[in-house]
């Protein structure tokens, strides 16, 4: 199973980045952000036990 970085990190590792102008904030999908940051290698998943994972 594919294991994606939950939309809520992907959004707050995106706004510790810097402030995203409120007109654009709209346009940006952390699903696939968080899907893109998996695929690209920008972060490691490492699934412990019943679904508990730890990312890096």
């Amino acid at each position: 199973m594919l294991q994606i970085v939950d939309p809520d990190y992907a959004e707050e590792l995106t706004e510790r980045a810097g402030d995203i102008p409120s007109h654009l904030a709209f346009y940006i999908d952390y699903e696939f952000t968080g899907s893109d940051m998996k695929l690209s290698g920008g972060v490691y998943i490492i699934e412990i036990s019943f679904g508990e994972i730890h990312v890096f």
